[in-house]
């Protein structure tokens, strides 16, 4: 039984979709955030983008209350300034001449700052008191993935796609936009067990990068990386210039300012759902797992279902319907739920406990994915989605 380490906090990363009615837009969204009592940043997309960030909670239940009482002035903000806010992670907006905000990756590949511009997601960032529970987290979490993107599935198809092709388009959008990038940079998730094993993995990638930077076979965008010149050059890319679903951020560490955290794990393969509800049922079932994963090694997984990309592909495209090698994800998914309940009675939190089964049951019978592929042809999607967040289940 393990025993060492624990979850020591837990923040969201929620980056919502905004549709201006007037001259405002998430740029006004993020000055005013501040005095609203909120906590803002911008995302790549500058003008339809915005995230929304919850941070360092000392618990489940803390977090989503956060999440509930942030929405709801997210929402009042946005109304201020003429513009409204909506869940859903395809940006429903055009994105045509925007210059995507200027970061290194989106500075070394044109593809991946148009691609950035389209989707958005959850990130639950879960804190680790140890290394050990960090990459014990990491390892189960990392096969765990394909149900947590089939549960909060909510793109099925991106601005422009005229058909719904997918349950969650994250995936093969991924794929698409790092064309010209190395695989290892979005996809690479290989078990590891110590910080060293991840840094050796993280100048592997590194190095991959500036070798096709050399070449010139990268399609950077030149001129704003000769004028944004302080990412340019570099050794090692940054913990966050990585793009894979479960990210590794020793970075994170706060011992030195009194913190109980020497790592966390960013989750960060979910679409973002449609409804507080649904946001809430995703943190319950991710919280409630790794405090089981505080008292157990592993969480029972069949063998097969690895968290590979092309296993995540067909969780993206079936989604919880997905058949896996002759796994239904629907009934990994009732298993783990079992777990997480497990999990969040350890912690305290019986009435969560109680909850979870139906809750990731009632996920699993209708997606968010299925439920914007109901919505009449042709309909304002975006209009919709805006009074499904307001309004909830």
């Amino acid at each position: 039984m393990a025993t060492r380490g624990r979850v020591s906090a837990i923040s969201n990363e929620l980056e919502f979709s905004v549709r201006s009615r007037g001259s405002e837009c998430a740029e006004g969204i993020i000055r005013n955030g501040a005095s609203a009592g909120i906590s803002l940043s911008p995302e790549v997309n500058p003008r339809n983008v915005v995230e929304l960030n919850i941070s360092k909670k000392i618990g489940l239940r803390e977090l989503n209350s956060a999440l509930d009482t942030d929405i709801s002035k997210l929402i009042a903000v946005a109304d201020r300034l003429d513009c409204s806010v909506y869940g859903g992670s395809a940006v429903l907006e055009p994105t045509d001449g925007i210059l995507p905000r200027a970061y290194r990756t989106t500075l070394l590949s044109k593809k991946v700052g148009i691609g950035m511009m389209q989707i958005v997601s959850q990130q639950i960032v879960i804190g680790a008191s140890s290394e050990d529970f960090g990459f014990r987290l990491y390892n189960n979490f990392s096969r765990i993935n394909p149900v947590l993107l089939a549960l909060s599935a909510s793109s099925p198809r991106l601005y422009g796609e005229s058909a719904n092709t997918h349950n969650s388009r994250r995936m093969q959008h991924y794929e698409d936009m790092f064309e010209h990038l190395p695989k290892m940079m979005y996809r690479h998730e290989p078990k590891m067990e110590r910080i060293s094993e991840y840094r050796r993995n993280l100048q592997l990638v590194s190095d991959a990068v500036n070798g096709l930077l050399r070449k010139d076979m990268v399609d950077t965008d030149l001129d704003r990386m000769t004028n944004e010149n302080t990412f340019f050059p570099f050794t090692t890319l940054a913990p966050h210039q990585v793009y894979n679903p479960t990210r590794i951020r020793p970075d994170h560490r706060d011992t030195f300012e009194g913190g109980n955290s020497v790592m966390s794990i960013e989750l960060r393969v979910c679409d973002i759902p449609t409804t507080r509800f649904r946001m809430q049922a995703i943190n319950t079932l991710v919280v409630g797992l790794a405090y089981y994963l505080q008292v157990n090694e592993a969480i029972d997984i069949p063998e097969g279902l690895n968290g590979g990309f092309e296993v995540l592909k067909k969780a993206g495209k079936h989604g919880i319907n997905a058949d896996i090698g002759g796994i239904r994800l629907s009934e990994v998914g009732a298993s783990i739920a079992k777990c997480a309940s497990e999990g969040l009675f350890y912690q305290g939190y019986e009435i969560e406990a109680k909850h979870i089964i139906d809750m990731v049951r009632y996920l699993s019978n209708k997606n968010d994915a299925m439920i914007i592929s109901d919505m009449e042809t042709g309909s304002d999607v975006a209009e919709q989605l805006i009074c499904r967040l307001i309004r909830g289940e």
